[in-house]
């Protein structure tokens, strides 16, 4: 167990630090862009509910571009471990369990991914601090609505996606992100072991997760059926990429 530890703390580290300059990013960019685009609002002007604001200014882009960045810089810590000196090998002959090395992966990511969504909702409740302010100014407090950063979250596809209130919501949401996590970390292995198969199931699961986004992105009444089946096929197809994953490892067939 210490050796597991050791190993966590190692890839939480080499992590860590780019994670929080996605964080800084993932904070301040959507506050700037909603800066800009309520600079130009007057007493005059039709006022636009904020989570409408929040999507026009671009910060739905600026998360989607940080994301696949950490997601990036994830695989990249990964195959580091093949470059230069090839530090896998080193690892491989510690006494420790090959499913170490998978889980140590595998929790250092959901740590990140989690230190990044908790700032993504700080730059949320920011923004939303600035657009009351910004409202506040120009109409003496008049269009300021109660409640208005909950009712956000209710009405935005987006929001309401990455942060779900509703339990088959958080259920999906929660799929989604272990399927991209263990898929992520598959598809390394698979390359790595020249096992290029597995990447029928990831392209699968890519596949599943396009459709539960599209679905829940364009449907404005936060009603769904099917997401307890979606998101039940993506948790099987998780459960398959570790029990894979761990096999490669296991069988010493990365190179």
């Amino acid at each position: 167990m210490r050796g597991f530890y050791r190993l966590v703390n190692y890839e939480v580290t080499r992590m860590i630090k780019v994670t929080l300059c996605l964080c800084i990013g993932i904070i301040l960019l959507p506050i700037y862009l909603l800066h800009l685009s309520l600079k130009d609002l007057h007493p005059h002007s039709v006022i636009e509910r904020f989570e409408n604001i929040y999507a026009a200014s671009g910060a739905i882009i600026v998360f989607l571009l940080l994301l696949l960045l950490l997601i990036g810089y994830f695989v990249v810590t990964i195959y580091s471990h093949y470059w230069g000196s090839k530090s896998i090998y080193t690892y491989l002959t510690l006494p420790i369990k090959r499913e170490a090395f998978y889980f140590s992966y595998f929790i250092a990511f959901m740590i990140c991914l989690l230190v990044f969504f908790t700032a993504k909702l700080v730059s949320v409740y920011w923004g939303y601090s600035i657009y009351v302010s910004r409202i506040d100014d120009i109409t003496n407090g008049e269009a300021v609505m109660t409640n208005g950063l909950f009712l956000a979250f209710i009405r935005s596809e987006f929001l309401r996606t990455i942060f779900p209130m509703t339990v088959n919501g958080i259920f999906s949401t929660v799929s989604i992100f272990l399927a991209l996590v263990t898929g992520t970390l598959y598809g390394v292995l698979c390359e790595r072991s020249k096992r290029f198969a597995g990447f029928f199931f990831i392209t699968l699961s890519i596949g599943i997760i396009i459709y539960i986004l599209n679905y829940r992105l364009s449907d404005p009444i936060y009603v769904y059926s099917n997401l307890y089946i979606t998101g039940s096929l993506l948790f099987i197809l998780s459960g398959y990429f570790i029990w894979k994953s761990v096999k490669i490892l296991k069988s010493g067939s990365i190179v």
